[in-house]
């Protein structure tokens, strides 16, 4: 096995065996500073013309009303749509979250903003799915700690979590959510995908 199938092997492990009771209180306080904070940015980030151009282009295009697209004027499109467009917003003025450096070898740290990606995931899936603020808050959690690599995490205590870190590698943590989700819903109001 190469080194890349070991570390995919290892984040689809721990995506399938994280749950809530396993976070640290103080994680979980840190995610809703994050989100607040991250839906701020998306709203301030709406205004700018990035967002108004993929606004319009959306509502053209998308018109499944599973998910907020959140701005000026919200309006719902697909799931995956609404995590484009807020994700967009929230990286428009670049006032998003850092991650900043943990060690001398990574004197700019990752360069990478931690919450938005996770943060407009988990929103559009969750609110599709119609899941509860603790599930949404456990798929950003295992989404952000699924993609973490801090060569000094913050909790050694706790076997090494990571908790700030996350980019496109999220999606593994909300696909897994969003099967979660599937499987406590009644089948006959399951959506097809």
């Amino acid at each position: 096995m190469s080194d890349q199938q070991r570390a995919t092997s290892a984040v689809v492990d721990f995506v399938d065996r994280a749950r809530w009771p396993d976070f640290p209180q103080e994680a979980v306080r840190i995610a809703k500073r994050c989100v607040i904070d991250g839906l701020g940015v998306m709203l301030a980030g709406s205004t700018q013309d990035a967002g108004r151009i993929l606004r319009g282009y959306v509502r053209t295009v998308d018109g499944k009303p599973e998910s907020t697209a959140f701005g000026p004027e919200p309006f719902r499109s697909g799931a995956s749509s609404a995590a484009l467009l807020n994700g967009t917003s929230g990286h428009a003025l670049d006032w998003d979250d850092t991650q900043l450096a943990t060690s001398a070898d990574r004197i700019f740290g990752l360069l990478t903003h931690p919450t938005v990606p996770p943060m407009v995931a988990a929103l559009a899936v969750g609110e599709r799915q119609r899941a509860s603020g603790k599930a949404f808050l456990e798929a950003f959690l295992t989404a952000s700690r699924s993609s973490a690599r801090s060569p000094r995490p913050p909790w050694p205590s706790r076997g090494g979590w990571a908790y700030r870190r996350c980019s496109w590698r999220s999606w593994p943590a909300t696909a897994r959510w969003r099967a979660r989700c599937r499987r406590s819903r009644p089948a006959a109001s399951s959506p097809t995908t």
